[in-house]
């Protein structure tokens, strides 16, 4: 969970003299994601501000159809790579397998 006063931090507040400063953070993070953080390396772009963008189509701009496209992509590939088609098969009545 993280610390309330934690919840207004940006990268720019965790980001200090090109490395990864923790100091500032009262949550505790896990070792493991600490080293998950620390192989992310922010490029240095002058008077560059955080903003939103989004990343699932060229544009970096959130339409309806770019999310739509992205939960037809995502739910092709849990169909296929997914526990979803053992659930199916279930011998089990339709309302029990709706549940799952």
């Amino acid at each position: 969970m993280v610390h309330n006063s934690d919840s207004n931090l940006r990268i720019k507040d965790l980001w200090l003299a090109s490395t990864w400063n923790f100091s500032n953070l009262v949550t505790v993070l896990p070792d493991f994601v600490k080293h998950l953080i620390m192989a992310v390396i922010i490029p240095s772009i002058p008077r560059s501000t955080d903003m939103v963008i989004w990343g699932m189509n060229d544009t970096c701009v959130y339409t309806s159809k770019s999310s739509f496209l992205l939960l037809l992509n995502k739910s092709n590939t849990l169909l296929v790579n997914s526990i979803w088609p053992r659930v199916w098969k279930l011998k089990a009545p339709d309302k029990i397998r709706m549940i799952l």
